[in-house]
């Protein structure tokens, strides 16, 4: 795993070489909420001094993305030391939309109160929001994790989610908002993640690849 200080800035925002300005900008605000100071979800993963020296990076990458002179001669300065090439930007490419299998509010079973429920997988934490008639937009209001984070944990979309430090926090702080006991809420999906995290697909994200 590339450590977070030896990423380049296309890596520090998730982004390929030849991501449109859209991309980049979507990338940064995405970046920017996930690291923001006030994100519940970051507290119990990354030390405040390392999360305030990991937005400072995120700021830089951005500054230089964003600007099409800055960028250009950045790229340049790219191949003598990674040796890969930069693609060409494209302006009209967008993300593939996952498919979307939603459970309905009875994967929860019928509950009484103090049970837990049998196995902490994306239905089971959709199931828990809608019991409490909640939207992703209003948990990502409270975690301050990215909606986008919060669908995918979901979905079981393991391959957009970033690295298991993060996805551990998010789970935790979406955990709290439903009602879940984090000791068995969070070893209960990470085992799913970690399962999904031994495809060679699976990208490590934000800590390194």
């Amino acid at each position: 795993m590339k450590p977070f200080s030896e990423q380049d800035n296309y890596e520090i925002l998730e982004i390929p070489r030849g991501a449109s300005p859209g991309a980049v900008e979507r990338a940064y605000r995405l970046a920017s909420t996930t690291f923001a100071d006030d994100s519940l979800a970051l507290y119990s993963v990354v030390d405040p001094r390392d999360a305030e020296a990991i937005r400072l990076r995120v700021e830089e990458a951005y500054r230089v993305l964003a600007d099409p002179v800055a960028r250009r001669e950045y790229d340049e300065g790219l191949e003598p030391f990674g040796g890969k090439e930069t693609l060409p930007i494209q302006f009209d490419a967008e993300p593939p939309r996952p498919v979307v299998s939603h459970a309905s509010p009875g994967a929860l079973g019928d509950l009484a109160p103090g049970e837990r429920p049998v196995r902490y997988d994306g239905a089971t934490f959709r199931a828990a929001r809608l019991r409490h008639s909640l939207d992703l937009d209003q948990i990502a209001d409270v975690t301050k994790v990215n909606p986008r984070y919060l669908r995918y944990i979901e979905e079981e979309n393991l391959g957009g989610l970033p690295a298991r430090v993060y996805v551990r926090g998010f789970v935790e702080a979406y955990s709290r908002v439903v009602g879940f006991d984090p000791g068995h809420s969070v070893p209960g999906y990470m085992e799913i993640f970690d399962q999904g995290a031994s495809a060679p697909a699976r990208r490590s994200r934000f800590l390194g690849r």
